[in-house]
Formats: C-alpha cells, sequence, structure tokens
C-alpha cells in the first residue's frame, strides 16, 4: 500500500516536474526519502511542495506531503531565509496503531558566506488535537541540519531528528510514543 501511493505520487508529481530534489536523510536505524519541487509545476507558484517516505528498524513507516512557502529576509540580510507551511502524515506504528494528523510548523535557514556556502536550518511541525484524527493525539517533528554545497546541485549535510506521536491506543506514559531521535547524515541532489 505504501509503495503504490509514493509511486503515484512521484509519478504524477514528476510528469508537471521543472525543478526538483531528492533528498536521502540516514540515521544509524532509520531512512527517510523525500521528494522535493516547486509549486510552480503544479500550476500555482509561489511554494514548495514535498513529498517523504520514512521508515525505521522497529517497524514504524510513515509517508508524508508538505507545502511551504519560502521567504527572504528584505534588505541586506538576503542570506537569512523563512517559510511556513503545512504537513500530513499516515503512519503505521510497529504497535499496529495508525497514525494521521496535519500539522502546521515552520523552518529558518541562515547561508553563511564562504567559498563552499554552509547552511544552518532548523524544522518544526506540530498537530494539534483538532487536525489529528482517529486515536491521534498530536505529532511532532523537529529536524536541524548543518549542510555544505559540495557542487553546484549536491548539498550534503549533518542534521538531528526528532519524531514524536501521541495516541490514545499507546499504552505508555502520557501515551506518548519517540519513532526517532538520532543523528542524521544525508545528501540533497537537486535536477
Amino acid at each position: 500500500m505504501f509503495k503504490r501511493i509514493i509511486a503515484a505520487a512521484l509519478l504524477c508529481n514528476s510528469l508537471l516536474a521543472g525543478a526538483a530534489s531528492l533528498d536521502i536523510g540516514l540515521a544509524n536505524t532509520s531512512a527517510k526519502f523525500s521528494y522535493l519541487t516547486e509549486s510552480g509545476s503544479l500550476g500555482y507558484a509561489g511554494a514548495d511542495v514535498g513529498y517523504d517516505f520514512y521508515y525505521n528498524e522497529t517497524g514504524d513507516k510513515f509517508l508524508g506531503a508538505t507545502v511551504m512557502v519560502i521567504g527572504n529576509a528584505v534588505g541586506a540580510n538576503r542570506a537569512f531565509q523563512y517559510g511556513f507551511g503545512a504537513k500530513a502524515d499516515y503512519g503505521l506504528l510497529s504497535t499496529n496503531t495508525f497514525i494521521t494528523a496535519i500539522s502546521i510548523g515552520g523552518t529558518l535557514r541562515y547561508l553563511l558566506p564562504a567559498q563552499n556556502p554552509i547552511g544552518i536550518s532548523i524544522a518544526a511541525y506540530g498537530s494539534p488535537a483538532i487536525t489529528s484524527f482517529g486515536d491521534t493525539e498530536n505529532v511532532y517533528t523537529v529536524n536541524g541540519r548543518l549542510d555544505l554545497e559540495v557542487m553546484p546541485n549536491t548539498r550534503g549535510y549533518l542534521g538531528y531528528r526528532l519524531m514524536e506521536v501521541q495516541n490514545k491506543q499507546l499504552n505508555t506514559t502520557n501515551n506518548k510514543y519517540v519513532v526517532d531521535d538520532s543523528v542524521v547524515f544525508g545528501v540533497r541532489l537537486s535536477f
């Protein structure tokens, strides 16, 4: 089921895509693959659209879709970027618990001027109970990274990923379950 949804989303978007990126973030026990494109390829400019698939060794699997509007600071500080958007998550935990939520969040990024530009960024999303469906109460995701431009179309990064869910069916303290809490190595390829 997960493979079919990913294949359909990537196929539909790749037929319309102009500029796109593939982001691969690996930790010791988890992996996340993201396909990112500009919304202009979908007929409406001004936002970045992404699809991702996450899984880990314990058997947790998540599909996600993100829409993020990115802007630059005004004035002389053009190296600072910020964005606001929404993320939809559908997942299956190793406990056979389904997670469905729509989160809101944002991102901050600063690009240090250098021979090979270095970027520092953080992104965070959270779903309130009103946009968490079924037995899901909340989904929280935080990502931070330090990236280095290796080539004009390739960036390598070292980062941190925290993903936590709260669901009424979980038999844990406060019904919380940590999906991921790890250091991540990755690469983003643009084409």
